[in-house]
C-alpha cells in the first residue's frame, strides 16, 4: 500500500521501488512501525480505562500526602 502510494505520486518509479524488509535499515524500520501499529490497539484498551478509573484517587491520595497539584507535579502524580 505505502508502496503504491510512493508510485502513484511519483517518488519512485513502478519498478524500482524499496525493498522493505531487503534492506537492513529499512526492514529495521519497517518491523518497528508495524509492531507499533498493531499494539497500539491493545495498549489504548489497556491504559484508557485504568486512567478514567483513577481520575479522582491519585490527586486524592496526593492531598492526603500534603502534596499539592499544580502543573507538571500533577502531571507527574498521574502519568508516572
Amino acid at each position: 500500500m505505502i508502496t503504491w502510494v510512493l508510485v502513484a505520486v511519483h517518488i519512485y518509479k513502478p519498478f524500482s521501488a524499496p525493498m522493505w524488509l531487503g534492506e537492513p535499515h529499512l526492514a529495521i524500520a519497517s518491523v518497528l512501525l508495524v509492531h507499533s501499529w498493531r499494539l497500539m490497539p491493545f495498549s489504548t484498551v489497556i491504559c484508557l480505562p485504568a486512567e478514567r478509573d483513577s481520575q479522582g484517587t491519585f490527586p486524592e491520595a496526593a492531598a492526603v500526602d500534603g502534596r499539592r497539584l499544580s502543573g507538571a507535579r500533577s502531571f507527574q502524580i498521574m502519568i508516572p
